[in-house]
């Protein structure tokens, strides 16, 4: 709901900003996990990169919603997705991560598909979505199978509030795939923060 009030970036900015912060804090509480001061430095330097990024990516976009709101409800979603995450860390640690990850998006979209389509049949229309454009929806959204999968696996290896951080990335590569796939210009800002980020990831090795 955030994205309604707020421009795309700065949504997400945002949500894994607060995801992270909740993360790391209940990951802190539940699993005693500890940082090391060059973990927590770049851990912090990626949020930053991360919410800046997001802000370029933004400049230019319509803000004409409620800026209150759309923090509101972004920072929220983050806090809850935060929680997801501890339950997935916890679960992927006592169970394979491999199918865990697997789990957590297919059932996610099936209790969205079924939710709608429940809803749909009991305004007298039929399914939410034909068959055909569902298939071209699943294609798309496949690869977050994957990723989803490859985010269990990392939060068995260490920190889960550390593994949360990384996931900022995510803007910097959803810039570079619009600029490959649907031409979306790129600044110069952006490629430099682009790679400062890059230089940031590698420094957590």
């Amino acid at each position: 709901m955030g994205q309604r009030h707020l421009p795309v970036g700065i949504n997400i900015a945002l949500m894994i900003t607060a995801a992270t912060l909740v993360t790391a804090a209940l990951g802190v509480a539940v699993f005693g996990d500890r940082f090391t001061a060059l973990e927590l430095a770049l851990g912090i330097a990626m949020l930053a990169q991360a919410a800046f990024l997001g802000y370029l990516s933004s400049r230019g976009q319509d803000r004409s919603g409620n800026i209150g709101r759309g923090v509101l409800f972004s920072i929220a979603g983050g806090a809850l997705l935060g929680g997801a995450q501890l339950i997935v860390g916890y679960l992927s640690r006592q169970a394979s991560p491999y199918l865990l990850g697997f789990a957590w998006e297919f059932g996610t979209g099936l209790t969205a598909f079924s939710l709608l389509a429940a809803l749909s049949l009991r305004r007298g229309g039929g399914l939410p979505t034909p068959p055909v454009s569902f298939l071209k929806i699943l294609l798309a959204v496949s690869p977050t199978a994957f990723g989803s999968t490859l985010f269990a696996v990392a939060i068995t290896q260490g920190p889960i509030g550390l593994a949360g951080a990384i996931q900022a990335t995510q803007g910097a590569f959803a810039a570079l795939l619009s600029y490959f796939l649907i031409k979306e210009r790129l600044r110069w800002t952006q490629v430099v923060l682009i790679i400062v980020m890059v230089v940031t990831l590698a420094c957590l090795k």
